[in-house]
């Protein structure tokens, strides 16, 4: 399974350049950079991926196959995401994005038997919403940026609504 990202640069001459094969990508927020989920051509090496907006080679930002749905942080000094594979459950993890790549270290935020998911990073940058089935359900959950105790914002009745799976969002 592989998807293509790409843009249009001229919207009204219906034009699309191919940037690359990947899936859930976020725009930095300068526009300079696009941080993906994809693996290399060989399909052997998996994990979030960093390019330039422009095209290009990409770099390897985190190899775990697991790794799903990053977010920059507003002012593009990290990145927040989830994945399934480097525990036993979904929780989240941040990378703080270095001079070089390969010296990006890899934290987690949350350490919970439960399900951590769709982080959202609020407009200043200093807490991560995101969903959990935590206690009774799922709930939306909010944890600061740099890691600490999460806290539940509200509780989801019911099973996890169909909307909720393409994630949260602030108000601007």
């Amino acid at each position: 399974y592989r998807s293509t990202l790409g843009e249009a640069p001229d919207a009204s001459a219906n034009e699309e350049q191919v940037l690359t094969f990947g899936q859930e990508p976020d725009w930095s927020p300068d526009g300079s950079q696009i941080v993906y989920r994809g693996c290399d051509n060989s399909g052997d090496v998996c994990g979030l991926w960093l390019m330039d907006a422009e095209g290009g080679e990409s770099q390897l930002l985190t190899d775990n196959r697991g790794d799903a749905r990053p977010r920059w942080a507003p002012d593009g000094s990290f990145i927040i995401f989830m994945s399934d594979q480097r525990d036993d459950n979904w929780e989240l993890y941040r990378v703080d994005i270095a001079e070089s790549i390969s010296d990006s270290p890899v934290t987690r935020l949350t350490d919970d038997p439960a399900n951590d998911g769709l982080p959202a990073i609020s407009p200043d940058g200093t807490q991560v919403a995101f969903v959990s089935n935590r206690g009774d359900g799922w709930g939306l959950w909010q944890i600061p940026a740099q890691g600490g105790t999460a806290t539940q914002l509200t509780a989801i009745n019911g099973q996890m609504p169909n909307w909720l799976e393409e994630g949260v969002d602030w108000p601007q």
